[in-house]
């Protein structure tokens, strides 16, 4: 399992529970807004672990803010976060032949 987020201090803290569990795991710091980052991420992923066989992009973030007192910049960081997964599905249908699936999902539990 490759473990890919923003904060390595948190993966690698969760990449060491898994492999304490008897799992194989591999943290990837990545920025789901960068589209050439996503990339590189999956790029590592591969070398780490080798092909990716199902990708699952989990991502969604909100401006806590009344939507009266929300910018435009506060409106395009949601709006680039959300699309994220699209970028991620893109980047890894490269490979084809290994790929089982991709699952997308977006949003917040509060």
């Amino acid at each position: 399992m490759v473990l890919a987020a923003r904060q390595a201090d948190k993966l690698k803290s969760l990449e060491a529970e898994v492999k304490a569990r008897g799992g194989r795991a591999a943290a990837v710091q990545m920025d789901v807004t960068d589209t050439a980052g996503i990339a590189r991420a999956l790029d590592a992923a591969e070398a780490a672990l080798g092909p990716i066989t199902v990708l699952i992009n989990n991502v969604g973030i909100a401006i806590e803010k009344l939507s009266t007192e929300q910018t435009e910049t506060d409106w395009d960081a949601v709006i680039n976060a959300n699309q994220s997964p699209f970028s991620g599905a893109h980047s890894d249908i490269r490979h084809p032949e290994v790929l089982w699936a991709i699952i997308c999902a977006a949003g917040l539990n509060h």
